[in-house]
C-alpha cells in the first residue's frame, strides 16, 4: 500500500482505525518502520489499481 501525495509516498501496510480519533495508523516499510497517525481529514481517496503487474491499494492526501 502506498500512502501520500504523488512525488512524496510512503509504502507500507494500515495497522488499525480508531473509529473515535478517526485517525488511520499506517506503518511505513522503511528501516525505521515508523507509524504515522494519519486524521480521516487528511485523506483524499482511497483506492485500488489492478494491471497485470499485480493489485495495488493507495491512499491519497490533500496537499497543504
Amino acid at each position: 500500500m502506498t500512502i501520500g501525495a504523488s512525488g512524496n509516498e510512503l509504502h507500507g501496510i494500515i495497522l488499525a482505525y480508531d473509529p473515535d480519533a478517526r485517525v488511520v495508523t499506517f506503518q511505513d516499510t522503511a528501516p525505521d518502520g515508523a507509524r504515522h497517525y494519519v486524521p480521516l481529514t487528511s485523506i483524499r481517496s482511497i483506492g485500488v489499481e489492478e494491471s497485470p503487474e499485480g493489485t495495488f491499494c493507495y491512499i491519497d492526501l490533500f496537499k497543504k
